[in-house]
């Protein structure tokens, strides 16, 4: 496991790292204490867990949270769990809404607050990595594992997600967008949905359509190669 710490408080950051390696002595742990230098350990290693201080120094362009958006628009980091520090509560509210993030610790924090945001995430890890975070209606972050999505439909100004259970509508991100986000088990069928491909038992070329366990969808002639290479 590559953790990647970003604290501009060296004592603090020596003392979130040497906790965290009593929890796990293999993980292998990079400290940065500025932006530039998260940023620079973030290229050239594999993160595969991020620590982010919230406030770094008296900068308001760059914070944990800035950092944690740009990371989200490099492809490896989209989904990468982020846990966020920060020594003021209000701060969190950010933290979880703008930018999708597993846990926060609130300072002053012990090594049982360490110890129990790793636990819960080594028992959430295979979740985590395999979901997606989407803000509903009322801007509120929710986890869909990919597994859970049979596809998504654009209506308008909304986008719809049918999962194998429920639906739920979502106007705060677009199709692309949300594609951008899952794996390569989801292609764009039409110019209004994207197919979870897992679900898929046929497809009909003569007639363009799709069918699955959850009913038959129209292929849009434009998206039609993404069909015809499952079936190739």
């Amino acid at each position: 496991m590559i953790v990647l710490i970003l604290e501009d408080e060296e004592i603090q950051a020596d003392y979130l790292k040497s906790n965290i390696l009593k929890c796990k002595e293999d993980w292998i742990i990079y400290v940065a204490n500025t932006y530039e230098q998260a940023l620079q350990l973030s290229n050239e290693y594999a993160i595969e867990l991020f620590f982010l201080d919230i406030g770094l120094g008296k900068s308001e362009s760059k914070t944990g949270i800035t950092f944690a958006m740009e990371i989200r628009s490099i492809l490896r980091y989209k989904n990468t769990p982020i846990i966020y520090i920060t020594a003021f509560p209000d701060e969190v509210y950010d933290a979880i809404n703008y930018v999708h993030c597993f846990s926060y610790i609130i300072k002053p924090y012990s090594a049982d607050d360490i110890r129990k945001v790793i636990n819960d995430y080594i028992n959430n890890k295979e979740t985590i990595i395999d979901s997606i975070p989407i803000k509903d209606k009322h801007r509120i972050n929710i986890m869909f594992h990919f597994d859970d999505i049979v596809f998504i439909k654009s209506c308008t100004h909304t986008c719809q997600i049918f999962t194998t259970n429920n639906e739920l509508t979502t106007v705060h991100q677009s199709l692309t967008s949300i594609l951008k986000q899952l794996d390569k088990n989801f292609i764009r069928i039409h110019k209004t949905r994207i197919m979870n491909i897992k679900y898929v038992k046929s497809y009909d070329k003569s007639s363009l359509l799709l069918h699955t366990e959850y009913g038959t969808f129209e292929v849009g002639r434009k998206y039609k190669h993404n069909v015809e290479s499952l079936f190739s």
